[in-house]
């Protein structure tokens, strides 16, 4: 059965933990073993593969697309780097996942895992909204 459709807050979740994250020229994350343990970490959070996560980013950095729209509005996301770093397999260490990427508490919990600490204000924020 495939997963349910993608919620605001599920983009909001992908928006914190990628949004910032840098594009190669054509558009998609560039490739690091960080970026690949927080992509993976997300596939396992919403029962989705690394190619969905990927493409919902995608999606919400296109304006053409109704997921852009309901997540920034009409403002347009706030402009990034956009750089080639080295290939994936380079000597970068792995990184643990953060708690934010461990399964969703049970509804009612209270629970929710800290923002992680290089999260910019208006992400700690969205981390915040989604998470309380």
């Amino acid at each position: 059965m495939p997963p349910a459709s993608w919620s605001g807050a599920d983009d909001q979740v992908v928006w914190a933990a990628l949004g910032n994250q840098p594009r190669g020229g054509s558009g998609k994350l560039v490739s690091s073993d960080r970026v690949n343990a927080l992509v993976h970490g997300l596939a396992s959070r919403f029962g989705r593969t690394d190619s969905a996560i990927t493409s919902r980013l995608r999606h919400l950095d296109d304006p053409t697309h109704s997921a852009y729209a309901r997540l920034h509005g009409a403002a347009p996301p706030p402009n990034r780097q956009r750089h080639i770093t080295a290939p994936s397999g380079s000597s970068e260490a792995p990184l643990p996942l953060h708690p934010m990427f461990a399964p969703k508490p049970a509804a009612g919990t209270g629970i929710a895992p800290p923002p992680p600490a290089d999260l910019n204000a208006g992400q700690r924020d969205c981390f915040g909204r989604v998470c309380s």
